[in-house]
């Protein structure tokens, strides 16, 4: 029985539920289901506003099918670029005064006349009264007042639309005036125009639909009305003239403080070099190169551990899954860089020879020694001479272009609503080149263009397939002392050099000149392959890179961000009107 009770329960929940979405929606059909039986305005333009100003009444007959609060009125705020600066006289219903509040909606100002909570139904008429300025164009021969008398964005359908025009301004003889109706666009004539004395008459003379508004254009000879000035004309650029000029020299003078003090030495042609970089470690020699400390550094860091007898590599397999397990050999001493013994006591903090690490298992553990093995390497660089501008100090050269277009930015952004978006846009446009300055601010020293130099030539060295790499061997860039004399492709000068093509990325390149330089797998490294080769090798240790790479990176966020709801589209122009 208290099933059954339940599911009673939710049942008429449920109906009740749809009966009030269903009487929702059908209210909301409801209020805008109506006729406009006429629209009358009446439009007195005068020079009272150089620019024209335009007293308007509008009277509009409805007849109401259901219950109804009463009408709401769109009217736009500009008018080819100027403030029409509205100005509501009145409302009224049935000869009577009607409240009305306003409110902005996509380019409009909209009156919402009646009174919440008095229904009405049948017919009605309203009366709206208002002002609006700069509503004339200015052409060379004539000004133009050309205007939409109901608008093109109602609900409803109207059954007649009429305007009278009236103005102390002397209309042009050489153009007549003329309507247009229809939707947005439309070149249809479906009205008449009468000129008399009082005025110009114009009324549709057919049925308009919702959407389809009614358009008059009246010429008047010049002198009437006068164009605005130029500082009124070209106000908003006027007053954004001085903030767009001050951003620009703000990026300019950045630009020339990174030429002057930010831009490196000329660098040489790269020139191929078969020597590993004297008393610099592979991690600081990447650093240098690169202006920053990359995983796959670290990672070429570590097989060099390994190489030279520190750790041993480890690969083995658990069915489908690969695991690679680093284990000290031997701990730090003081034949390692400050880097070097840095990474390594991260690895092992205990220094216990036989201690393993299995890098699969330490996911995201280590994503803070890369910033801490940063501030190591950018220290040593700085100790060794190899930078004028480090680059954590990059930005601090133009810190102050930085402060001032950062305030420029915000006031820009509170200059949108007074003047226009100009200074905002081109804001961004300069605070990001400025950001993009800062950052390349670094300058090598001579010894750091030079180390650059030999990386970058050790790099196409290894890079280039085996019989391009002996043909170079007469132009290497070696010491005097080593230079003609080619190396011996053995297993140890295959070693010596492979944490520097497993950071420059081309390790399987260099190990095609060493296919068979492997009898028995080295000291340092146990894997799965049956017959290790070189290229094998290679293979198994870009596995072991892309396995460090994510432990040194940091976890990325497990949520997610974004604005839900609401949709953009839509715009003002032309005005409009409903129910409510």
């Amino acid at each position: 029985m208290l099933r059954v009770s339940r599911l009673a329960s939710i049942a008429v929940t449920a109906i009740a539920l749809s009966v009030f979405f269903m009487s929702t929606s059908a209210y909301a059909q409801g209020v805008n289901d109506f006729v406009i039986t006429d629209f009358d305005a009446t439009y007195n333009l005068t020079n009272d506003d150089p620019q024209g100003l335009l007293t308007v009444s509008e009277t509009i007959s409805v007849d109401f099918s259901g219950q109804n609060q009463g009408i709401l009125r769109a009217i736009p705020n500009e008018y080819e670029g100027n403030d029409l600066n509205l100005k509501v006289l009145k409302t009224q219903r049935d000869g009577n005064v009607e409240p009305h509040i306003t409110y902005g909606e996509n380019g409009n100002t909209v009156l919402r006349i009646g009174e919440a909570g008095v229904f009405i139904t049948g017919e009605h008429t309203y009366v709206i009264e208002y002002q609006v300025e700069n509503v004339i164009r200015f052409f060379d021969g004539y000004d133009e007042f050309f205007w939409d008398v109901n608008g093109d964005q109602w609900l409803q359908p109207f059954e007649s639309v009429k305007t009278l025009i009236s103005s102390p301004a002397t209309t042009d003889s050489e153009r007549q005036p003329e309507c247009f109706t229809g939707a947005f666009g439309s070149t249809e004539r479906s009205c008449s125009v009468t000129v008399q004395s009082y005025g110009t008459e114009v009324t549709t003379t057919e049925t308009l639909a919702a959407g389809e508004t009614l358009t008059v254009l009246q010429a008047y000879e010049k002198g009437y009305f006068t164009p605005p000035p130029f500082w009124e004309k070209y106000r908003d650029l006027l007053i954004a003239a001085p903030i767009v000029a001050l951003q620009l020299l703000t990026l300019r003078s950045a630009y020339k403080k990174w030429q002057k003090y930010g831009k490196d030495y000329k660098q040489r042609a790269v020139a191929p070099f078969f020597g590993r970089p004297e008393k610099v470690s592979v991690m600081l020699a990447g650093y240098v190169a690169n202006n920053r400390l990359s995983t796959k550094d670290i990672s070429a860091g570590i097989i060099d551990l390994a190489v030279r007898g520190y750790l041993k590599v480890i690969e083995t397999k658990d069915g489908r899954k690969t695991k690679h397990t680093l284990e000290l050999v031997k701990p730090g001493d003081n034949k390692l860089t400050s880097d070097e013994l840095y990474l390594l006591q991260k690895l092992f903090p205990s220094q216990t020879i036989g201690k393993q690490f299995v890098i699969e298992d330490k996911k995201h553990k280590l994503s803070s020694t890369m910033t801490s093995l940063t501030k190591q390497l950018e220290t040593a660089a700085n100790s060794k001479g190899f930078y004028e501008i480090s680059p954590s100090s990059a930005g601090k050269h133009i810190g102050k272009q930085i402060g001032l277009l950062l305030l420029l930015l915000i006031v820009s952004f509170f200059m949108v609503n007074v003047a226009t978006a100009l200074p905002l846009i081109i804001g961004i446009i300069t605070f990001v080149g400025v950001l993009i300055l800062a950052g390349l601010m670094t300058k090598r020293s001579r010894d750091g263009v030079m180390l650059k130099e030999h990386v970058d030539g050790l790099k196409l060295y290894l890079s280039k397939a085996e019989k391009d790499r002996l043909e170079m061997h007469d132009a290497v860039a070696a010491p005097l002392s080593t230079r003609g004399r080619p190396p011996t492709y053995d297993r140890k000068f295959f070693e010596k050099l492979l944490p520097f093509a497993i950071a420059a990325g081309v390790e399987k390149s260099w190990a095609k000149a060493f296919s068979d330089i492997y009898t028995q797998e080295p000291d340092w490294y146990s894997g799965t392959s049956r017959n290790l080769t070189a290229a094998t090798l290679a293979s198994s240790l870009g596995d072991t890179v892309k396995a460090t790479s994510q432990t040194f990176t940091s976890p990325s966020s497990s949520g997610s961000s974004g604005f839900s709801g609401g949709s953009a589209g839509g715009g003002g122009g032309g005005g409009g009107g409903g129910g409510w």
